[in-house]
């Protein structure tokens, strides 16, 4: 188990890393966008790029979840041919299946464009912008099934590189576009589209070698079976993720919209977190399989990500005020409050995750579908029934509240199917302990001498928290130091000798020398 726990580690610690880049890179566009357009044109922006991100989960049709699945479990029972010829053929069936269903969705949503510019956001203006979108719809299929086989073939540098390389040219056409050539949100979305087609450009290229020109008629059933119930489950999440936008808008106003937005969007930094640990998670749930006791794994993993990210929420929502201040105008400073439910939101849609890894290993996904449909049916309903009276923060408390039914019902139908050991009073101790210290953290005057140490140490007591949880057992204690006590001494021992050698390498010249000296 600890050998597993410490691959998951590393993956998700090298997916960590490259979601710490693009977020710091998606950071940057904050103020870009919150100089450069108005709180409405945010709200425009905002408003389509939900749109791009329910199509382009359309032109997944299930498949992150089906390839990862079979990648594990055929390449074992596939009789004399070999496991590597084997996701050869899985991955250029897959790479087929999205480039066909791509191009047939990218076609129709560009001459659809105008009809739903009219029909469904009554602005005959934002055809231009779902014409981008379409376009953009087909790169993101290129690429879809080759980033899945870069994560189940355990390439994350890749992934996470291929990742970023897209991040970063879509911050530096987004600061040419607005800054430069004044385009506003049309800039925005030419940038999305030349990202996205270097993104697809990059992805094909990494897994050329493995693509055939073969397409397995039979696999493809497979694969269909498995993965098209986790279709309505994406689309269903979309609604609870994104509903309450359009909701507002028909209720409140656009600029209600844009400032929800950008809460929701930092409250979304748990997101990166979340998928770090997911990217690390599909490559390995199914070998758990293996170990002589996966339910207590998957139970324990499930613990661990609970209490990891129940610090980084606690770190979010203690500093939510300070973020938008940071980033942000003062019209902006409303969006702080929006931060923690968003974010509470996202942690429990990890949890979400784990807790559905039952019906994976049963291969019994059509029960998902409905747990997802009572989420998002609580998630209308409580939107329609409190955004008119409180606004967008009606809005944030839905989310959270549909996010923790998607954790009730997922449970509930997975554990019938492959029970797993999950530890709940362990789960309660840490969500009622990070909850009331940033409730404690809230009622912190704002006064700078005053806030920064109390916050600090609200956020040190969280270690507190875990100790009286129990999440780690006395031996995993004592693994976990062994490890540490095993790395840390070479580390130490390099920074000493780099320390101690520094003045031999030192340059004749004396002033050259008295500043190494220094800088050592």
């Amino acid at each position: 188990m600890w050998n597993q726990l410490k691959q998951l580690l590393k993956h998700s610690a090298i997916y960590g890393i490259g979601n710490i880049a693009i977020s710091l890179l998606s950071f940057l566009l904050v103020p870009l966008y919150t100089h450069y357009l108005t709180v409405g044109e945010f709200g425009v922006y905002s408003l389509m790029i939900i749109v791009y991100s329910l199509m382009s989960l359309v032109v997944d049709l299930g498949l992150s979840s089906s390839v990862s699945r079979y990648y594990f479990d055929d390449a074992r029972a596939n009789g004399s041919e070999t496991p590597s010829v084997f996701r050869k053929r899985l991955l250029s069936t897959a790479t087929a299946v999205t480039a066909l269903s791509s191009a047939g969705l990218a076609v129709g949503s560009y001459f659809a464009a105008g009809w739903v510019a009219r029909a469904l956001f009554h602005a005959p203006e934002f055809e231009i912008y779902l014409r981008i979108i379409a376009a953009a719809l087909l790169c993101y299929g290129l690429a879809t099934a080759p980033m899945i086989y870069l994560r189940i073939s355990e390439r994350p540098l890749a992934y996470s590189a291929i990742t970023c390389c897209q991040v970063f040219l879509f911050l530096a056409l987004n600061i040419l576009f607005l800054t430069g050539l004044q385009l506003g949100v049309l800039g925005i979305f030419y940038s999305l589209l030349a990202s996205t087609a270097a993104y697809a450009f990059l992805a094909l290229a990494a897994v050329a070698r493995d693509l055939r020109p073969e397409f397995d008629a039979p696999l493809t059933r497979k694969l269909f079976r498995f993965g098209l119930p986790f279709l309505p489950v994406l689309l269903l999440k979309w609604v609870i993720d994104f509903s309450d936008r359009y909701v507002l808008d028909h209720y409140a106003s656009i600029s209600s919209v844009g400032i929800y937005s950008l809460g929701y969007k930092f409250g979304q930094g748990m997101a990166f977190v979340v998928t770090a640990f997911t990217l690390g998670w599909v490559p390995i749930r199914f070998k758990m399989l293996s170990l002589d006791e996966p339910k207590i794994v998957y139970g324990r993993v499930a613990t661990l990500y609970v209490s990891v990210a129940g610090f980084i929420w606690l770190a979010l929502s203690v500093f939510s005020g300070e973020i938008i201040v940071l980033t942000s105008p003062a019209s902006f400073k409303p969006a702080a409050d929006f931060i923690p439910p968003v974010a509470l939101g996202y942690l429990l849609y990890g949890l979400f995750v784990i807790s559905v890894t039952g019906a994976g290993v049963a291969k019994q996904t059509s029960g998902l579908p409905l747990a997802m449909l009572a989420a998002a049916l609580l998630n209308i309903g409580l939107n329609i029934l409190t955004v008119p009276r409180f606004g967008p923060m009606g809005a944030a408390f839905s989310t959270l509240a549909a996010y923790a039914a998607m954790v009730a019902a997922g449970l509930s139908v997975s554990q019938r199917l492959y029970p797993i050991v999950f530890e709940y009073r362990k789960w309660a101790v840490l969500f009622a302990g990070m909850i009331a210290l940033a409730g404690a953290a809230a009622v912190v005057p704002e006064h700078a001498l005053v806030a920064l140490p109390a916050k600090l140490t609200l956020l040190a007591a969280y270690g507190g928290v875990v100790v009286i949880s129990g999440t780690l057992k006395r031996s995993e204690w004592i693994r976990a130091a062994g490890t540490l006590s095993k790395y840390l001494p070479r580390f130490l021992q390099a920074r000493l000798d780099a320390i101690v050698d520094q003045p031999l390498r030192r340059p004749a010249h004396a002033g050259t020398a008295n500043a190494e000296v220094s800088n050592t």
